[in-house]
């Protein structure tokens, strides 16, 4: 947990300073290491050449955690939700403003009607009051007195003068970045109401959406945005400009609710649910991989017996699969939701990402294609079956009068896959075999003949055309009509997607940036909202 020291607002000293320490990327959240505001000591002398310059501003800097438009609401206009916003003149030289947010008051925001049809704000953004106040505040700092020297090592020392915005999860006295103690994971912000913004669509990739989700929301972890200028003097008596735009999402989680997954586990319940027969050939061939018996295996011999599969479909939903809360999709197909991890689904993540970048268009899938994302949860849900599949296997392997082997083998298909399942095995001449190598090939027979039964017209082929329809519908709404921006930000300095419709007409002199932004294509006071936003600027000169 970051801490600062609480400077005294009653009686303020201009030793009260921003610092511009660099935001580690990527920091994990159990450790974090970014971004912290800190109280520096007093300023070095400003040297005689820069002092003789004109360098006081009229500055000011803004944080904001919510800005924008939500289905024709201004945000702007609810009075919940003003900024922090720090500003200088001639007879303020430098100011320091932090606005919490009130979560009491936010109950007045969460009942505003947005349409006139009964949809209010909370049906939209939920969870902020569930939220510490202390977690979700607004901070800014200006300094009108650019003019500071550098450090005594020639670099600039970071505690000089210049405006810093911020919001999110920071402490609302110092600008620092801020953690819920004892917390063994990342706080939660809140969730967005997708599928709510997206019914105001008429046709098109949103309506084949909805028509296939019962819920669709964004769950959004912990954030912050924080903007840092500067003016400073070198050790050349030159000016030189400073800008920072930092920001860190614990996380963000994409969660459907579909009759969609009701159906998946039907079919797997179906396709499942009698004994299966494996192919005793498959099994012969299989096992002349294993050393010492599989040379005894000639064409002469025959293979009789049985081996049958019997999978307790009943314990399929027990977990979500699979069962890891960092994977980039996970079923629960008990609640019939699907989650999608955006850090672990994305190329690159969502952090560290460059100036903004459209999550799933300029960070596409780490997979690259639909087909392998559902590849992979195939893969999942075959690796559950493995556990809850007994395999009984009674086979004798003979020429016309000779026996060549006897085996029996039982246990779950996973005991099969490791060499651990329970074997008896009796070969001719009583030579010694590796049971655990005879487990493992057969088993690897088993496996196959369930993983054909999502190919082509196996009968859990449904399972696939199921999930590859579902996801094939959110990711066209995620690239054609709903943008998720990280790191949104006017004016930057070699941005990877274009700048934000919102963003594109703030003043010059005016740097913004926002840890999660989110638009609606071609409909901008549908959906236009910034989340954790900080600015700075512009700055005027004094006369």
């Amino acid at each position: 947990m970051s801490t600062g020291v609480t400077p005294d607002l009653e009686q303020p000293s201009r030793s009260f300073r921003p610092s511009r320490r660099a935001l580690v990327k990527g920091a994990a959240w159990a450790a974090p290491a970014a971004a912290a505001v800190s109280v520096g000591a007093p300023a070095f002398a400003v040297s005689a050449t820069c002092a003789a310059k004109n360098l006081l501003e009229n500055a000011q800097a803004r944080g904001i955690l919510l800005s924008g438009h939500l289905l024709n609401l201004d945000l702007a206009t609810v009075a919940e939700l003003k900024s922090a916003h720090a500003q200088t003149n001639t007879t303020t030289p430098w100011d320091v403003d932090q606005a919490g947010i009130a979560v009491g008051a936010l109950g007045n925001f969460l009942n505003i009607d947005l349409t006139g049809t009964g949809i209010l704000v909370s049906d939209i953004l939920t969870g902020l009051t569930n939220v510490d106040a202390g977690a979700l505040n607004q901070f800014g700092y200006a300094d009108s007195d650019s003019a500071d020297d550098n450090s005594a090592s020639g670099g600039f020392n970071g505690t000089n003068s210049g405006e810093l915005g911020a919001s999110g999860t920071i402490n609302d006295a110092t600008g620092a970045v801020n953690f819920s103690e004892g917390d063994t994971g990342a706080p939660s912000v809140g969730n967005i109401n997708l599928k709510t913004i997206l019914e105001q669509i008429a046709g098109g990739p949103a309506a084949d959406l909805v028509s296939q989700v019962a819920e669709l929301n964004l769950d959004i972890g912990a954030l912050f945005g924080r903007a840092f200028m500067d003016y400073e003097c070198s050790t050349n008596n030159e000016d030189v400009f400073v800008l920072e735009r930092d920001y860190l999402i614990a996380y963000l989680k994409l969660i459907l609710k579909s009759d969609v997954l009701g159906g998946v586990l039907t079919t797997l319940t179906d396709g499942l649910d009698s004994t299966i027969n494996i192919d005793l050939n498959a099994l012969k061939d299989a096992l002349k991989s294993v050393p010492i018996l599989g040379p005894l295996i000639t064409n002469l011999v025959n293979i009789s017996g049985s081996a049958t599969v019997d999978v307790n479909t009943g314990q399929l939903d027990d977990q979500p699969i699979p069962d890891d809360p960092n994977a980039a999709l996970q079923l629960d197909l008990a609640g019939t939701t699907i989650t999608l991890n955006l850090e672990s689904l994305l190329d690159g993540g969502i952090n560290g990402q460059g100036p903004n970048t459209r999550l799933f268009v300029d960070a596409p899938l780490v997979d690259g294609s639909i087909t392998n994302l559902v590849d992979g949860i195939v893969d999942s849900i075959l690796d559950r079956i493995t556990h809850i599949a007994s395999v009984n296997i009674d086979i004798t392997l003979k020429t016309l009068v000779l026996e060549v082997a006897r085996i029996k083998v039982t246990g779950s298909l996973a005991d099969l896959l490791d060499g651990t399942a329970q074997a008896t095995i009796t070969v001719a001449g009583a030579v010694q075999v590796d049971a655990a190598l005879v487990t493992k090939a057969l088993g690897g027979v088993i496996y196959d003949t369930l993983a054909a039964l999502f190919n082509g017209s196996g009968v859990l082929a449904g399972v696939v055309s199921s999930l590859n329809g579902l996801l094939g519908s959110l990711f066209s709404v995620l690239t054609e009509v709903l943008v998720i921006y990280v790191n949104a930000q006017n004016a930057p300095v070699g941005g990877v997607g274009p700048v934000p419709s919102a963003y594109s007409g703030l003043p010059e002199g005016r740097y913004d940036v926002a840890a999660l932004h989110l638009a609606v294509l071609d409909v901008l006071d549908l959906l236009d909202l910034s989340l954790a936003r900080g600015s700075v600027g512009e700055n005027t000169p004094q006369a």
